[in-house]
């Protein structure tokens, strides 16, 4: 049987061996970071289930689903409601602004008829205006033209340097119209028109001192058609303004474009028969439309001029008539 001493040496002996195995443990165990252990602690104390019996786990979860379920309602109507009034606020903006919108177009718009209405006055003025300018003009060529009625222009006399004009009118009413009694007192004046120019004859000017005789002289010019070649190449017409004579010009183009049947000058006066055989006096461009039949009808009824019309603005440089009816 050991004795005490032994007993206790052999504690000791224990003792110090458990210090040293647990040392040695120590010393061979890896050091943990504690920030790797806190995550395990979180989780650890995150776990209901963990903390707290199942029973009260179940009622716990319970509880916080009926809050959810309480409070989600609410927070939904707030929402609900904010929005409502952010789009209530935008909405009265927009209302606003169109309202503005609004007024400025009414006044665009009132400004743009005030301007329509000037326009069409003024537009107004200028039709009365050039109508008014046109009637002047009327009224100076009628004048123009009273002033030539005892004139005629005769085309194709040869011309000769120190001709006797008045020798030549006589010579042509004797033998080529059979007016004997026609005398050199019943001439007035006889001349060339404008500037001698090479390898053209120009027109003869011949104003008798009545109208009865210049429009008997006129009348016979149709036995012109019945003498020689160089008789035929001589022609007698009105004398007449440059607008009427340039009228008479474009009305026998119509006549080559079969739009009329013939055309001439009577009295200081264009006529036209028409193709219907209707005899009409044409005193301007828009008689002579009318007389040709050359128009257009429009959906709207309004009456614009055929493509193919002649152009009112265009004046022909042409300054003599070279046919005669």
């Amino acid at each position: 049987m050991p004795s005490g001493k032994n007993r206790k040496g052999k504690k000791t002996n224990d003792a110090v061996t458990n210090q040293r195995a647990e040392t040695i443990r120590a010393e061979n165990e890896p050091e943990v970071d504690e920030q790797q252990q806190k995550p395990q602690e979180d989780s650890d104390t995150e776990n209901v289930d963990d903390l707290l019996p199942k029973p009260q786990a179940e009622w716990f979860a319970m509880v916080i689903k009926n809050q959810v379920k309480r409070h989600i309602p609410e927070y939904l109507r707030r929402q609900q409601a904010e929005l409502e009034e952010m789009v209530d606020k935008k909405f009265e903006f927009l209302k606003q602004e169109n309202n503005k919108l609004k007024e400025e177009l009414e006044l665009a718009k009132s400004e743009i008829d005030k301007l329509k209405w000037a326009k069409d006055g003024i537009n107004r003025t200028l039709s009365k205006r050039n109508n008014e300018i046109e009637h002047l003009k009327q009224i100076i060529d009628n004048v123009d033209q009273k002033q030539r009625e005892t004139r005629v222009r005769i085309s194709g006399i040869a011309e000769e340097e120190g001709e006797d004009l008045e020798k030549k009118i006589l010579k042509l009413a004797k033998n080529s119209l059979g007016l004997k009694k026609l005398k050199s007192s019943d001439i007035q004046v006889s001349h060339r028109s404008g500037k001698r120019k090479q390898m053209k004859t120009r027109d003869v000017i011949v104003q008798f001192t009545d109208k009865p005789t210049k429009d008997n002289f006129q009348q016979n010019k149709k036995k012109l058609l019945n003498k020689n070649d160089e008789q035929k190449r001589i022609y007698i017409n009105d004398d007449l303004t440059e607008y009427r004579l340039k009228l008479l010009y474009d009305a026998r183009q119509l006549v080559k474009r079969r739009k009329l049947k013939a055309a001439w000058s009577q009295y200081g006066n264009i006529m036209v028969l028409k193709t219907d055989n209707t005899l009409k006096a044409v005193f301007n461009y828009e008689d002579l439309r009318r007389a040709s039949g050359m128009y257009g009808f429009e959906e709207d009824g309004s009456v614009t001029p055929d493509e193919s019309v002649l152009d009112v603005d265009r004046l022909s440089s042409q300054s003599m008539i070279s046919s005669d009816y």
